[in-house]
């Protein structure tokens, strides 16, 4: 885990966020489900009255969409059978891979990285 990376070198970890929480943040929303493309891998993690249900990652990301079409298929069904135990209405794509046109509607990219900042004000 990263906190252990970052205690080792001396520093204190006072929070973890992953992602898709953080994305959750800074898109001020409470319900519903946030997947975060990113580079490498897909994250998705469901929200209710803003505590988190559920959350996966899996090592699959944009980097690897380009390969082949299959890629993007097994990221679609990743995220599907994810959210078939959650009753999900609002489903927001953020991450700096979002912008693929596999994606028809996507948030701003930095959604993320800010959300994550605004996780780290106190």
């Amino acid at each position: 885990m990263i906190a252990n990376v970052v205690e080792s070198s001396g520093l204190l970890v006072t929070h973890v966020v992953d992602e898709p929480v953080a994305a959750a943040t800074a898109l001020n929303m409470r319900n519903g489900a946030v997947v975060d493309v990113g580079g490498g891998t897909t994250g998705l993690s469901v929200l209710r009255n803003g505590k988190v249900l559920f959350s996966a990652d899996e090592p699959t990301g944009g980097t690897h969409m380009t390969l082949v079409r299959p890629v993007v298929e097994k990221m679609a069904c990743l995220t599907s059978d994810w959210l078939t135990a959650y009753n999900v209405r609002n489903i927001h794509v953020v991450g700096g891979a979002s912008s693929f046109s596999e994606f028809p509607a996507v948030e701003p990219l930095l959604v993320t990285t800010l959300g994550i900042a605004m996780q780290a004000a106190p």
